[in-house]
């Protein structure tokens, strides 16, 4: 939304920036659910980095350092993070 210069959450633009992220996506490394930002609430698909970037204690989530892989890195322009968020759905 951001990079488009929109709010409008039904503008067709956004999606398919979002079904292209995925699509280039290693689902092999990083795993993908829909997820809700923790500051704002703002729900968004969430590619996460690995097995290491899960857990129950918020506090430690908070403290990791995990690095972003260089793909996404790539990819930044788009992406918003790392961050910590809730799961709400695979």
């Amino acid at each position: 939304m951001a990079l488009l210069g929109t709010d409008d959450f039904k503008d067709a633009r956004i999606d398919k920036i979002v079904y292209k992220v995925l699509e280039l996506t290693d689902r092999d490394t990083q795993w993908i659910c829909v997820g809700e930002r923790l500051s704002d609430q703002m729900g968004m698909s969430v590619i996460s980095f690995g097995e290491d970037a899960f857990g129950d204690d918020l506090e430690e989530l908070k403290k990791k350092d995990i690095p972003v892989p260089d793909y996404l890195r790539k990819m930044e322009f788009v992406l918003h993070g790392p961050d910590v968020f809730g799961f709400t759905s695979w």
